[in-house]
């Protein structure tokens, strides 16, 4: 069982922003399109640091499909894993003819 003094507490950072950065959260904030595209249920009327965790959580989205893209594509670089995809895929075949 897990208390809640045992979870880490969230830290609150202080996070700088250009004048770019605010004009991107303003289009966001002002479009349905937009916010419709970040996780979760974000509304216009949302805070800015809603906001800004939304943006931060479709990020790091973005950066883990990045690394599993990159993993695939290491994994059909690599001949020993694409030589035993192929015999396995060979294999199912054989048995499905059978």
């Amino acid at each position: 069982m897990t208390s809640e003094t045992s979870l880490p507490a969230p830290k609150r950072l202080s996070l700088p922003l250009s004048a770019q950065d605010i004009k991107d959260l303003n289009l966001i904030r002002g479009s349905a399109q937009h916010l419709s595209a970040l996780p979760g249920k974000v509304s216009e009327n949302a805070s800015e640091a809603e906001l800004v965790h939304a943006i931060f959580e479709a990020g790091l989205a973005r950066v883990r499909e990045a690394i599993e893209l990159a993993g695939y594509l290491e994994l059909s670089n690599d001949e020993e894993y694409t030589n035993h995809r192929t015999q396995r895929r060979a294999a199912a075949g054989q048995r499905r003819s059978e």
